[in-house]
């Protein structure tokens, strides 16, 4: 615990390459530095994700013991999660990989071991990420009032890790509002500022409103993407079903977060070629065939794979539809080759 990473840093006020080369070996196992340096250029919002990971994290460890010895499963796991959640925002690799094996653990006396490795790696993950923050620019970034001129996200999620990942993420090209509970998001969406779309963490600890609830609220009328550690199947299939329209894990990748983003607003909008109107809804409707899905789900599979491969889900839209038209086409030509193959010689 009294352990102190030596680090020779560069004088540039960012993490560079130089800065991960430097720290210690241990801080490749214990950090994501993949994800970290990611923020090179952006000093700031590392700086900004860093601190609220270490402000927040260790009352998050000390209401997780609590509960453990209340032994209150339900809320054990939400405060997991969240916890699980910080940790891969803020790029703490082994914590996450610990939060993992802790979910899984249902001994109580093994739990308590478990707790007591996950604190005492929370401190050594703290030394490194101090250390990375010995070179970052000090200055805080200004909110100042809302440009109406660009697009607007609001973000419903109640960890301050995960919100300063966004922020990292997003600020230079969006507007932000975050909403720490549904009911403020739901308060927001109701104001003179609507949102051009949201991204809604699933597990909001402090809210009476879940983030499938807000999904459910929202409807149509803002499109909103789900941005969660939660990798089932199950959660998928209840994100999808609530009108999400897009569902993303953490940490997210910032480039497929910003496509996912601008996809959503794009269909949203209806933003199409004109020349072709309703290929969406045509490809919605044969993806709906093909894979008996319902309208929602149909989207969601199309949205999924153009984001996947970089596109546009109009142009994916316009190719599913092209494909079925070839496929037509052929399927004629068969039958009349056929036909004439059948017809007896004059």
């Amino acid at each position: 615990m009294g352990y102190r990473p030596e680090v020779h840093c560069t004088s540039d006020a960012e993490f560079s390459e130089n800065d991960a080369m430097s720290l210690p070996e241990a801080a490749a196992a214990l950090l994501d530095l993949e994800h970290l340096k990611r923020f090179s250029q952006n000093p700031q919002g590392l700086r900004e994700l860093i601190d609220a990971f270490l402000d927040t994290t260790e009352p998050i460890l000390n209401e997780l013991e609590r509960v453990s010895r209340q032994q209150n499963a339900m809320e054990f796991h939400q405060i997991l999660h969240a916890l699980n959640g910080a940790a891969n925002s803020a790029g703490a690799r082994a914590m996450a990989d610990q939060c993992k094996v802790l979910a899984q653990q249902r001994e109580p006396e093994r739990r308590v071991a478990i707790l007591h490795d996950l604190a005492d790696c929370f401190q050594r993950t703290r030394e490194m990420l101090k250390a990375i923050l010995v070179p970052l620019s000090t200055e805080t970034r200004d909110a100042g009032p809302l440009d109406v001129a660009r697009k607007t996200l609001l973000l419903v999620e109640d960890n301050a890790s995960a919100r300063a990942l966004l922020h990292a993420i997003l600020a230079d090209e969006y507007e932000l509002i975050d909403a720490e509970t549904g009911e403020t998001a739901l308060r927001v969406c109701e104001g003179a500022v609507v949102p051009d779309a949201a991204i809604v963490d699933l597990n909001l600890r402090r809210s009476h409103c879940s983030g499938l609830d807000v999904l459910q609220q929202l409807g149509n009328r803002i499109p909103a993407i789900v941005l969660t550690v939660d990798r089932s199947r199950d959660s998928m299939r209840a994100a999808i079903r609530a009108g999400a329209w897009a569902y993303l894990n953490k940490p997210p990748d910032p480039d497929l977060l910003v496509t996912a983003v601008e996809a959503v607003i794009a269909r949203a909008r209806g933003i199409t070629d004109p020349s072709a109107p309703g290929t969406f809804d045509l490809a919605t409707g044969l993806v709906m065939a093909a894979h008996s899905l319902d309208p929602i789900e149909a989207q969601q599979l199309i949205a999924t794979e153009a984001m996947a491969q970089r596109r546009k889900p109009a142009d994916l839209a316009e190719e599913i539809v092209a494909m079925q038209r070839l496929h037509n086409r052929m399927a004629r030509a068969a039958r009349c080759r056929v036909a004439l193959s059948n017809e007896p010689p004059s």
